[in-house]
């Protein structure tokens, strides 16, 4: 009867990190579609501006044009903290005692 406790808790541990960690996985490439969202949309942003400051656009064109930018930034922040809270998850199925490599910059 122990034995069987023990191991369905190591199966369950084990089914978590899995768990988890493919829910960060799944996180961290829906950050780099996001982040590509968000390049795209300063871009956009940057001729908008630089077509009001040239003449050719209204400045209300270029103010419209910020408004996907916030969006999309919001939508990272988003995805930031569900990777934050995912990690923890992680953590914890992982026991407490694993700390995630030092970000590369």
């Amino acid at each position: 009867m122990m034995i069987e406790r023990y191991n369905q808790s190591v199966l369950n541990a084990v089914r978590d990190v899995a768990i988890n960690g493919t829910r960060l996985q799944t996180l961290n490439e829906q950050r780099v579609m996001q982040m590509e969202r968000v390049d795209a949309t300063h871009y956009t942003q940057a001729a908008a501006d630089a077509a009001y400051q040239r003449g050719l656009s209204s400045r209300l064109l270029a103010t419209e044009a910020k408004l996907p930018v916030i969006a999309e930034d919001m939508s990272l922040l988003v995805i930031d903290t569900q990777r934050l809270m995912q990690n923890i998850q992680l953590i914890k199925a992982l026991g407490g005692g694993y700390q995630a490599p030092a970000n590369k910059k």
